[in-house]
């Protein structure tokens, strides 16, 4: 369940939002799309931990890796405003 997942990191998030937006993406893409990017290994570094955190899945493509979400935006956006509710409305 989402909800149980670990809290994301500003630059997770920011990721998170544009492999969404794109339905899937290789870091290059990730990258490409960022304000700002770190390098091409911090993008794939802070990609490595959105799969360690179970929000992004990792399939190889030929020579390249393409990270997909593992829960539909819908469903993440559901969770997190339930976290919001719960923070401040407990």
């Amino acid at each position: 369940m989402a909800s149980t997942r670990p809290a994301l990191a500003k630059r997770e998030k920011e990721i998170l939002d544009i492999v969404y937006a794109l339905g899937h993406a290789t870091a290059g893409e990730v990258r490409d799309a960022m304000r700002n990017p770190p390098t091409d290994a911090g993008v794939r570094t802070i990609m490595r931990v959105l799969v360690d955190k179970k929000h992004l899945r990792i399939e190889q493509d030929g020579q390249r890796y393409v990270y997909w979400p593992t829960v539909s935006r819908e469903s993440a956006q559901k969770s997190e405003l339930q976290q919001v509710m719960r923070t401040f409305f407990g």
